[in-house]
């Protein structure tokens, strides 16, 4: 499969052709989201399965795929741990449910604060970076840089979903600092930023997975 290059707003429309026009549900690419996610997981960790994994959960989807991977680790017989990045409340639909659905698992999922990060990360050998995903713009709020920091001094190994958190997706810039992730996996299509020189010492090695998206069709309506 060819993937394109896109913009954080020509994402946004490839999604909402996807659910709108086409009919996909908003979980379904979820659910394929965090099942590529973990497939590469499984391909390229060594005795995954023995692995104890760090879920840093935002509010919004990009957190719910995280949540979904964390689902599949476990079904896998992986220990996995999440820190919720926010407030549950106020997570997008999607995402609540995959939150509901590991809660149901009796996965533990923490509540930030800056001691227990670093007490779970000294506990864990991957890092999950569900945080932010390439529909974040501006600058971070003061928690999640301060999540961000200290992973990076921490030195763990972190795999970002879709864009490592706090990374612009259209000028590759940090706002101002961002995840420095080992693997970046990216969803769908290739986003701009990741490939200019600003991104990086943040992207690590990147890797584009299939998750449903009809960008075949949508490419040859937008020409």
């Amino acid at each position: 499969m060819k993937y394109a290059v896109l913009t954080a707003a020509q994402m946004r429309m490839l999604d909402h052709f996807t659910i709108k026009t086409f009919g996909v549900p908003e979980l379904s690419l979820m659910e394929c989201a965090g099942k590529e996610i973990f497939r590469f997981i499984s391909e390229y960790t060594q005795n995954f399965s023995k692995k104890n994994y760090l879920i840093l959960v935002g509010n919004g989807n990009n957190g719910g795929d995280a949540l979904v991977v964390a689902r599949h680790l476990l079904n896998n017989g992986a220990k996995c741990t999440g820190l919720l990045v926010g407030d549950s409340k106020k997570m997008s639909r999607s995402a609540r449910l995959q939150f509901k659905i590991v809660q149901n698992m009796d996965m533990i999922i923490e509540q930030y604060n800056s001691d227990k990060l670093v007490e779970l990360m000294d506990a864990h050998d991957l890092c999950i970076d569900g945080i932010l995903g390439t529909g974040f713009s501006g600058k971070l709020r003061e928690q999640a840089l301060t999540i961000i920091q200290q992973v990076n001094a921490h030195k763990i190994p972190v795999l970002a979903i879709d864009i490592p958190s706090g990374l612009n997706a259209d000028s590759g810039k940090p706002q101002p600092d961002a995840i420095k992730a080992v693997w970046t996996i990216t969803l769908g299509a290739y986003k701009k930023g990741l490939f200019l020189r600003a991104a990086r010492p943040y992207v690590g090695k990147l890797r584009v997975v299939d998750i449903g998206l009809p960008l075949n069709q949508w490419l040859k309506i937008k020409r």
